[in-house]
């Protein structure tokens, strides 16, 4: 009796460890579900369908207060807030009036003698479509036959308008712009021009149109790509694109003054080392990929600035463990990042310094969770990066800058579906590098295709996009 007692004994502690296990795994996985934009690198996008938190404390998409340990944010009404500057449009110049219309009272319903009519109006302008915007040009080439053998020749056709085809700079620039800028398919244009402009014309011409829109960017994209090695700071970042079934990436490097995507079929330090060499000696902001981290080790001379607001989810997630002490780690580091930051925004350099140091002090002696090791590790070896916008004005303490470059490639790839071979990507990294330069310098892309294309027809260099 007592040796099958003893049996028995055993077989339950064998299940109450095997239990243990189950369970073990199970508070795991369901951190690993849990896990939100603000808690890990999901991008917020794919909480739209997720029910908001209920209540205070809750750790779901719905938000939480901005120290990740309970609370949430007043919504914020939709439209410009409390002391945004409102934006109106400037009025049309007397010159730039097509035509113009006066009005006055109905004669039943004038103001009286008591009322004198001034020499100004109250001015209200409308912009409307012309039943036909285009302007359709014939081009005739004289003909002539020989009289003995009968053979007919042509005046000669100009380069440049071989080059044009049936489309003119500004319509094959209008073209790019919704092709590359609004994410417009080919059908779409199709479809656009033949309802708005009663033009008729097939996809592939359209396609053929993109490629030579492409063609016309070459060589400002090797300007860019020339340029890169020589700014001082740099933001990187690179999300996944798709090309007929592969999984390429597509990176994307951020200066102050230009922006350069490049589409490679890895996510490892060559692509870098392709980009900047290994001679370079400036500083990259980044996330904590291993490729980046590989690159500063190669490159001997390039600094790493990585990025706060990765590491923050990190710690929050922490706090959605059921570990206490862990949790209770998680929490105090917070409330020191915040004080970090308030020191960064509003307080000089003594406070910064000392809010530095507390961060540093708290992940000296992390708790035995495996994750709350590997993040304070992480901090005490990569210090020095992780502290180097406290050095460096031009430095950001995160990689926003990057990520949002990234943005727009993303959706393209979403509505796009992504590209078909080489000649798709080149036309993806050139369109999407001049446009964001376009844009950090306040300059029109449309009216940089224009000039680009116009320069391409007639066989000269594209317009310089760095003075």
């Amino acid at each position: 009796m007592s040796k099958s007692k003893d049996a028995r004994i055993c077989e339950l502690e064998a299940e109450v460890a095997q239990l243990k296990q189950l369970l073990t795994q199970a508070l795991k996985r369901i951190a690993q579900l849990e896990k939100n934009s603000r808690t890990s690198s999901k991008p917020p996008s794919s909480e739209i369908v997720k029910p908001p938190a209920l209540g205070n404390g809750g750790s779901g998409s719905g938000g939480g207060s901005g120290g990740g340990s309970g609370g949430r944010k007043k919504k914020r009404s939709i439209g410009g807030q409390k002391g945004h500057p409102g934006n109106q449009r400037k009025a049309f110049a007397q010159d730039e009036i097509d035509q113009a219309f006066e009005y006055d009272f109905a004669h039943d319903d004038q103001p009286g003698d008591d009322w004198e009519l001034l020499d100004s109006f109250y001015i209200h302008q409308q912009v409307e479509l012309r039943d036909d915007p285009l302007i359709v040009s014939e081009h005739r080439f004289a003909q002539y036959r020989h009289r003995k053998t009968g053979r007919t020749i042509n005046a000669p056709v100009p380069e440049s308008l071989q080059k044009q085809g049936l489309f003119g700079p500004r319509l094959r620039a209008l073209t790019a712009t919704l092709k590359g800028d609004l994410h417009a398919s080919y059908r779409g244009i199709k479809r656009l021009y033949e309802d708005a402009l009663g033009l008729g014309v097939s996809t592939g011409y359209l396609a053929k149109v993109i490629g030579q829109a492409s063609d016309a960017l070459a060589s400002s994209y090797d300007e860019l790509l020339a340029a890169l090695p020589d700014e001082p700071v740099l933001n990187m970042d690179e999300t996944s694109h798709r090309d007929c079934g592969d999984r390429p990436w597509l990176w994307a490097a951020v200066a102050k003054r230009l922006t350069v995507f490049k589409i490679a079929a890895r996510r490892n330090a060559k692509v870098i080392e392709s980009l900047l060499g290994l001679a370079y000696e400036g500083i990259i902001g980044c996330d904590f990929h291993s490729a980046y981290r590989k690159f500063f080790r190669l490159s001997g001379g390039c600094s790493g600035a990585f990025c706060w607001a990765h590491l923050i989810r990190d710690v929050r997630y922490l706090t959605t463990l059921t570990d206490k002490s862990t949790v209770n780690w998680a929490n105090k580091l917070l409330d020191e990042i915040r004080r970090l930051f308030r020191a960064y925004h509003t307080q000089g350099e003594r406070a910064q310094q000392n809010a530095k140091s507390l961060i540093l002090k708290r992940v000296r002696h992390p708790p035995k969770r495996g994750e709350a090791q590997t993040l304070g590790k992480r901090l005490r070896e990569q210090k020095t990066g992780y502290f180097l916008f406290l050095e460096h004005h031009a430095v950001d303490p995160t990689n926003n800058v990057a990520e949002r470059a990234l943005r727009h490639g993303v959706i393209q790839r979403k509505m796009t579906l992504g590209t078909r071979g080489n000649t798709g990507q080149r036309w993806v990294e050139r369109m999407l590098s001049v446009r964001a330069t376009c844009q950090q310098q306040g300059r029109s892309f449309y009216t940089y295709l224009v000039d680009a294309i116009t320069a391409y027809t007639h066989g000269r260099e594209s317009p310089a996009l760095l003075t």
